[in-house]
């Protein structure tokens, strides 16, 4: 969950900053080149703000990810569940069942492949819809010399 939320948290903020940099670099190319060192964008600070915030948080986040493989491997987090499982000492000894019968996992798994199913046929559907019905040649009218 950690590791998620740090993920998401960088691509947010890299990609604000990207958008940030781009209106930028968007206003340098507008504006004359006699006025672009007073032409600084409100918002480039921040863009560079962060930035460094999106790359620092990746970096503690592959951090946190090698941290917690190396933990794994010095048994830190072997506990009872792990001491007690049926898969490594057996029926008779273990008392943790940790894996399903195949019509449980049938039961489960249902739902979630149905709507996994409809979710992908909905997105085909709309991106099928969104290339068809985009802009054709009549975007590069306004380029023409």
């Amino acid at each position: 969950m950690i590791y998620g939320l740090g993920a998401t948290t960088s691509w947010i903020l890299l990609t604000v900053s990207a958008y940030l940099s781009h209106l930028h670099h968007k206003r340098l190319e507008t504006t004359p080149l006699s006025n672009r060192h007073h032409s600084l964008h409100p918002l480039a600070p921040l863009a560079i703000l962060l930035r460094i915030s999106g790359k620092t948080i990746a970096s503690l986040n592959a951090y946190f990810l090698l941290v917690t493989s190396v933990l794994q491997f010095t048994n830190l987090y072997n506990n009872c569940w792990c001491s007690g499982a049926v898969a490594g000492l057996g029926k008779a000894n273990g008392w943790v069942i940790l894996f399903a019968s195949d019509a449980q996992i049938a039961a489960a798994a249902k739902t979630p492949w149905v709507v996994g199913i409809c979710m992908g046929i909905f997105v085909g559907i709309g991106t099928l819809i969104w290339i068809l019905g985009g802009r054709g040649d009549d975007i590069f009218v306004g380029n023409e010399q």
